[in-house]
This record gives C-alpha cells, structure tokens and sequence, in this order.
C-alpha cells in the first residue's frame, strides 16, 4: 500500500515537472537583448565617471557603463554632426547617404537629407521583432525653410509684444 502511494506520488511529480508550457519556452528562446546606443554630440571622454579622468559624478552613466559595453577606442571618419549620424544610422559614407554636411533649413535645396528609401539600423531592428525610438535631435533632415509674411500695410514682419506689469 505504502508503496503504491509512494509510486503514485513520484509519477504525479515527473508528470507536472515534465511537463513545459510551450509559450514560456518560445519566450525564452526568442529573448532579444535590449540595445540603447547614446551618441552625444561634443562629449568629452574625461566628462563620465566611469573613465576616471575628470572629477566628475555621473553615476547613472557609469552604471550603464558597467552593465552594458563601453566602446573606448572610436574615430569617426567624418566628424560632423549630422553625417556622422547618417553614418551611424545607415552605414553608408556621407557621398553615398547625401548627408555631407550639417542639415538644416538653408540646406533644403541641395537635399541635404536622409533619404527616405536609405535602409537605416532602426529599420532593420523593427524587421526583427524590436520596437525602436529615437530621443533628441535627430539632424538628419533639411526641412524648407519657414516662408514670413510680411505685414501688408508697414512692410515688414510683425513682433508681438507681451504686456507685463511690474
């Protein structure tokens, strides 16, 4: 008797760890790490903690730094603002993305812009099951410049002015 509750007990046991729940197992073999590349504009490597350079305290930074990887030794072959980042977004030199210099408004003839059918490495990431944002300044496209109205009676570009009292 003692021994078919003990057997009883034992099959119960292989039969509930035996079995996986098919969802937990895709799940952790589909498990994609998260990826956060920060890439400031004129960032001194002395001006994070981590590096210990500079008396300084950036201690959110250095944990990111300690967790995650630190690439230290890095040259941007173009070393501009906005065809760096098209660089980095699109893995294409600046002759062949179009961004060649700072985007901005005055830009816009010369489409000096990211280009809508370039391939860049958020596009790439969302194909593969990632949700991909970007914060900041992108400074990637030249926007048409803002057309001012002037003001038809005095000729020139109305001010507003702001009433305060003291």
């Amino acid at each position: 008797m003692k021994y078919l509750r003990l057997l009883r007990c034992v099959f119960l046991l292989v039969v509930v760890f035996s079995c996986k729940n098919k969802s937990t197992s895709k799940a952790i073999k589909n498990t994609k790490p998260n990826i956060l590349f920060i890439f400031p504009d004129q960032f001194r490597n002395a001006a994070i903690g981590i590096n210990n350079q500079d008396p300084v305290i950036t201690p959110n930074l250095d944990k990111l730094g300690k967790e995650g990887m630190v690439i230290s030794n890095a040259i941007s072959n173009y070393p501009l603002c906005s065809p760096y980042r098209g660089m980095l977004m699109t893995g294409l030199l600046p002759y062949n993305n179009n961004v060649l210099s700072n985007s901005n408004s005055k830009r816009h003839k010369y489409n000096n812009s990211w280009q809508k059918d370039d391939v860049s490495i958020s596009d790439v990431l969302v194909k593969n099951g990632y949700d991909a944002g970007y914060v900041g300044k992108l400074h990637l496209t030249s926007p048409p410049p803002i057309q001012r109205q002037r003001h038809r009676a005095l000729g020139r570009i109305p001010t507003k002015r702001i009433k305060t009292r003291i």
